[in-house]
């Protein structure tokens, strides 16, 4: 937890980066100088989770925009297989929610 007279907020931050592209992204996490911890940890786990829709938003939008690009209208319907999809964007892990 950050500390300090003058404290400012702490910036979560995360860096994607591919072959064709990188992109930041940056969420504040708000930290009051006599703030609780489990208050600071609430607001740090809200911080990731708007970085987590970020990032996915972003991903997507890439993902549509590349099936377009090659020709697929139809977003929804069939698609690469996985495995492209894996190696070019990652493996998707799923929501961990503890």
């Amino acid at each position: 937890m950050p500390g300090g007279k003058n404290q400012s907020p702490a910036i979560l931050k995360a860096i994607y980066s591919s072959p064709t592209d990188s992109k930041d992204f940056e969420q504040s996490v708000a930290a009051a100088r006599h703030e609780a911890k489990s208050k600071y940890l609430a607001n740090l786990r809200a911080s990731s989770k708007k970085l987590q829709d970020e990032i996915n938003k972003y991903l997507t939008e890439n993902m549509e925009a590349d099936k377009k690009a090659q020709g697929q209208a139809d977003v929804t319907g069939t698609s690469r297989p996985d495995e492209l999809e894996e190696q070019r964007y990652g493996e998707e892990a799923g929501d961990d929610d503890t």
